[in-house]
């Protein structure tokens, strides 16, 4: 007999992703702000609604936000958009969580994988970079919480990586 999961089940607001009916208390630091993104149309599935819906991302983050005892606030997720392509200035959802960011309202952003983030090198590390430097965390279900190193760190990394140094 195999142990199945129970997915927690949420009522949202189609319009803005907001979780309806949350919880009287929510532990400080723990309110958590999902974006779900596939590339193109054909990664989606419809609802018997027939409305866009990224499932198999919804499932494995509502699974580990329950493991992790966060309270899901908000879900917002892109189709079709690439990450590759479409800088953050142009994606809707990324200006919408960084004024969320503004206005405080979540401390978490959960992604399935970091690259449903973005995925172009000149500029996604900078949109992590500017969510941790405004306290929001983020994390991965799949690769755990992003850090950003120190200054010193990336000197030492650099360091260890272009220059050759010969203690004799």
């Amino acid at each position: 007999m195999t142990e199945t999961s129970i997915i927690p089940s949420y009522d949202f607001d189609k319009l803005t992703g907001w979780r309806l009916n949350l919880p009287d208390y929510i532990e400080p630091g723990t309110r958590v702000l999902c974006l779900y993104r596939v590339s193109t149309g054909k990664q989606l599935y419809h609802t018997d609604d027939n409305e866009p819906d990224i499932p198999m991302q919804r499932v494995r983050c509502r699974e580990f936000c329950e493991r992790m005892g966060w309270t899901l606030v908000c879900e917002l997720q892109e189709e079709g958009i690439s990450g590759h392509k479409v800088r953050a200035a142009r994606r809707d959802k990324v200006q919408l969580i960084k004024e969320y960011t503004k206005q405080g309202k979540f401390d978490i952003l959960l992604v399935f994988m970091f690259d449903r983030i973005g995925r172009i090198s000149d500029e996604t590390p900078f949109v992590v970079e500017w969510l941790i430097a405004n306290n929001i965390r983020v994390w991965s279900a799949l690769e755990g919480e992003q850090r950003i190193e120190t200054h010193t760190d990336r000197l030492t990394n650099y360091a260890s990586r272009h220059l050759s140094y010969d203690p004799s």
